[in-house]
């Protein structure tokens, strides 16, 4: 179990209506800031967390870092938080790891009509559709190295 850094904080929208903010490369939940204000009058409820390796999240070193086990670790942490039904926002590599909490729903809705967390909607922003065929820089390769 890692520990994972998250913004857990309220809007002016409706109370039913919560968004997973998912960050990018390097960057971590500080990429958002100019965008909550507006976000803010959405949502009742807006979750910020940092990817594990990214911010103040926990860095394990000599780990193997996957997409999968990114969105295992939000969809845990939005179950720890009381987050039943979510919206998600994601930015590049997080656009990544939002497919994966996509096709996990999928999963789960396909056993379970009433499994949580249900995914309300997905938006990706600047975001690659598959890992390996979007434009990369060197570094972003390197630490995807064991």
């Amino acid at each position: 179990s890692y520990r994972i850094f998250y913004v857990d904080t309220h809007g002016d929208g409706p109370a039913d209506r919560t968004l997973l903010l998912l960050h990018g490369f390097p960057i971590g939940s500080m990429d958002w800031n100019q965008m909550l204000p507006g976000l803010r009058e959405l949502y009742g409820r807006i979750v910020i967390p940092e990817q594990l390796g990214f911010g103040f999240s926990d860095k394990p070193a000599d780990h193997v870092y996957t997409m999968n086990e990114q969105a295992e670790i939000f969809e845990a942490l939005l179950t720890d938080v009381g987050v039943s039904s979510v919206h998600v926002l994601s930015h590049d590599t997080g656009a990544l790891v939002g497919q994966q909490m996509v096709l996990r729903f999928n999963e789960r809705q396909s056993v379970n009509k009433d499994a949580s967390p249900r995914l309300q909607s997905f938006t990706s922003i600047n975001g690659p559709l598959y890992l390996g065929v979007d434009n990369q820089l060197a570094l972003q390769y390197v630490i995807h190295l064991p």
